[in-house]
């Protein structure tokens, strides 16, 4: 097991919730993803800066497996996240959250180690829906 997936895991144990994550396609993947946040610089039209936070989920690339619903994989699904999939979390108190990114020039997930290639874990962006 890589120095990411024994950090991951520890994450998983501690912070990490239970999650379903659906695709207009009817697609879906039930996983435990650990809730995130980071931060992100706007430029206005008059060329001000904001400065956002975002509510990220880091999700391990092996738990991602889009299929029907009943776990069985969908051959030809994307094999990553997409702008606009579901993220709901399913414990106690039900959330939505929708994938994607403030700025629409920055991409909605990113490699959570720049080291890993190819990635282990992804750092998923999201809005709160």
């Amino acid at each position: 097991m890589t120095a990411t997936l024994q950090h991951f895991a520890r994450l998983k144990a501690r912070h990490g919730v239970a999650v379903e994550i659906c695709r207009d396609s009817g697609a879906s993947c039930r996983l435990i993803a650990v809730p995130a946040k980071s931060t992100a610089k706007l430029v206005g039209t008059d060329g001000s800066y904001n400065e956002i936070t975002i509510d990220d989920w880091l999700i391990a690339v092996g738990d991602w497996t889009m299929g029907n619903g009943d776990g069985v994989v969908i051959p030809g699904i994307t094999e990553y996240p997409l702008k606009g999939d579901c993220i709901n979390v399913t414990g106690l108190q039900y959330v939505r959250y929708w994938v994607g990114h403030p700025d629409d020039k920055t991409p909605v997930y990113a490699n959570f180690n720049q080291l890993d290639r190819p990635p282990l874990v992804w750092r998923v962006h999201s809005l709160p829906g």
